[in-house]
């Protein structure tokens, strides 16, 4: 009776259904989301922005790793590892669909901030 096909094809199914329970519950995502990575995207952007500001001003920032230790702080505030980070950039950057609508989303909150800041501008 355990030969039968039934019986056979029932172990192969518990064995699926254990193994999709294991890998949906094995903890977070590796790829950050779209939604979530454009703001990080955004954020490190501004870094680095601040860090070349700052470089001009101060030749010691770079020995002080001062662009380093901005990263580390947009990684904790998003509560995201360095390594996750990276590891979602290369996964979007290798799919050129959803690598361009990462970039558009990056576009568009940097198009967003200047629009505030030149409304904020406009209206003193």
């Amino acid at each position: 009776m355990r030969n039968s096909f039934a019986y056979r094809f029932g172990i192969g199914m518990l064995v699926l259904l254990i193994t999709t329970i294991v890998s949906c519950s094995s903890g977070e995502p590796k790829v950050i989301p779209i939604d979530t990575m454009k703001y990080i995207t955004w954020d490190l952007i501004k870094a680095d922005d601040w860090f070349g500001r700052l470089a001009l001003k101060d030749s010691l920032a770079a020995q002080r790793k001062a662009d380093v230790k901005m990263y580390e702080m947009v990684f904790k505030v998003h509560k995201v590892s360095r390594e996750r980070y990276f590891e979602s950039y290369r996964y979007y950057e290798s799919r050129p669909i959803e690598f361009r609508a990462l970039l558009d989303s990056v576009n568009a909150l940097s198009d967003r901030y200047r629009n505030q800041k030149l409304n904020t501008v406009n209206n003193r």
